[in-house]
This record gives structure tokens, C-alpha cells and sequence, in this order.
């Protein structure tokens, strides 16, 4: 029976042939079950790499831009806090005054809280809920991937024993629905006939 609605593409037996279990009778145009299964493995790949993502701590892109803040972050902070020492001694020598020194306070700590803070951004980008989003978007992509995979493979019809053609009921590019009777194959070495007589 046709597995979904569609063109039969081929015919590859006929009436009278023998096959064996497994043989291929017909074959479906498969191009719109291809079609699917381009794009749900378009989407299992976007979930994969969603997955990666939040796994590493963001995209390449994201981890190199971080690395790239903190970096500078770190050498302001070294800048001020060196120039934080300079005053200090200054001040010790009379040559700098206590607002000096204390503004050059408030700008180590704004570096330090501004380096934390970016520290904080690059390890915990991502939450629990976005995990348990992404997770269940790549299992929902694996699902759709396996359904139109099966798709596929079923756009060949095989024969389910051995045994012989009796009845092709459908041409080549006829296009037939969900169930419709493709090819009919029986065990003829096992017929069972039914008479009636008249008494």
C-alpha cells in the first residue's frame, strides 16, 4: 500500500513475476520526502550548534569578544592601579592631594567591578531555562530528522514475502493516496479455493 500520497516513479515488477521477501516492487517519487528531510536536518544542525554554544560559553565569535574586553579590562585596571600607587606616594611626599588619591581609588574600583562583571558574563551567559530550552529543541530536531529519514525509506515499497505478483493495480505517474493498493503478491504454493454446489 502507498505509505503516504504521491507519484508512483517506478514499477519493478509485473504480473507473474517472483520475488522474495524484501524485494523492491515500486518506488515512490521520493523528491518532497527529500525535501523534508533536507530541512529538518537543516534545523537538527541550528540546534546543535545552539547546544554547543551554551555548552562553551557562548559562540566563537561571542568568547573571542569576551576574551577580547576582559583583556582590556585587566590592563585598566593594572594602568590605574599602578597610577593609584604613584599618587599615594605622592601624597606621602605632600605632592598629591587626598581627592587625588581618593578619585584614583573610585577608578580601581569601577575597573575591578567592571572585570568581575565581564568575568561573570563569559562563564554564565547562558541560565538553566536556556539549557533546558535548547535541549529540548534538539531533541524535537532528532525526532523530525528520524520521521522524514523513515519517510524516505519508505518511498520504496518491497515485498513483504516471497511469492508471486498477481495484481499491479497502478501505472507509472499515477499519483495515489495514503493506503491506496499498489501491488498484490501472494504464496500461491497455498491457495485456498471456496466451491458452492447446488444439491
Amino acid at each position: 500500500h502507498a505509505p503516504a500520497p504521491g507519484v508512483v516513479q517506478q514499477i519493478s515488477v509485473k504480473v507473474g513475476d517472483k520475488v522474495t521477501a524484501g524485494q523492491l516492487l515500486l518506488r515512490m517519487d521520493d523528491s518532497d520526502a527529500r525535501a523534508r528531510l533536507a530541512s529538518a536536518t537543516s534545523v537538527l544542525r541550528a540546534a546543535e550548534l545552539t547546544v554547543s554554544d551554551i555548552q562553551h560559553g557562548g559562540s566563537q565569535e561571542q568568547r573571542n569578544s569576551s576574551a577580547a574586553q576582559i583583556a582590556a579590562a585587566q590592563l585598566q585596571r593594572r594602568q590605574d592601579a599602578s597610577s593609584l600607587a604613584a599618587l599615594q606616594k605622592l601624597q606621602q611626599q605632600g605632592a598629591a592631594s587626598t581627592a587625588e588619591v581618593a578619585a584614583a581609588q573610585h577608578r580601581l574600583r569601577v575597573d575591578e567591578d567592571s572585570l568581575n562583571s565581564l568575568q561573570t558574563s563569559s562563564t554564565q551567559r547562558y541560565g538553566a531555562a536556556d539549557r533546558a530550552h535548547a535541549t529540548a529543541q534538539l531533541a524535537d530536531a532528532q525526532a523530525a530528522v528520524a520521521a522524514a529519514q523513515a519517510a524516505v525509506a519508505n518511498e520504496d515499497v518491497h515485498s513483504p514475502i516471497a511469492g508471486t505478483v498477481y495484481a499491479v493495480p497502478v501505472t507509472q505517474y499515477e499519483y495515489v493516496a495514503t493506503g491506496d493498493n499498489l501491488v498484490d503478491v501472494a504464496d500461491l504454493n497455498r491457495v485456498r479455493i471456496t466451491a458452492y454446489f447446488d444439491a
